[in-house]
């Protein structure tokens, strides 16, 4: 039977309390993120609110479009950055020519709430 080392126990331990606390919190402050060559950064930080149903991590916000729902924080986190990028490069680095008026409120609503950065 492998040893396992007192550090990996202790931290393995710590990861499961953090995840514990997480499913529990339910929200989640978001401020910046790097993303590809793009810095993101929230104008004011971004309430990442959640509901955990046993299996899945979930966020919805219906003004932005988002859905995210993914079975740990880690890829639900990383999930929510990507659909962040995705936004802006099809909306907020688009002409507003080439958009619909529904989308450009969308374009609008992304460069008020974010400043980003290569």
């Amino acid at each position: 039977m492998p040893l396992i080392k007192t550090s990996e126990l202790a931290y393995n331990l710590s990861m499961n309390a953090i995840e514990q606390l997480i499913k529990q919190q339910r929200m989640f402050l978001v401020s910046n993120f790097q993303y590809k060559d793009l810095k993101f950064v929230f104008r004011v930080p971004y309430k990442l609110d959640y509901a955990f149903d046993g299996e899945y991590f979930i966020h919805e916000n219906n003004e932005l479009d988002i859905f995210v729902r993914e079975t740990s924080f880690d890829k639900f986190l990383a999930s929510f950055h990507e659909f962040m990028f995705v936004l802006w490069a099809e909306y907020a680095e688009e002409r507003d020519e080439n958009l619909h008026i529904d989308a450009i409120e969308l374009k609008r609503l992304l460069i008020n709430m974010l400043e980003v950065t290569r």
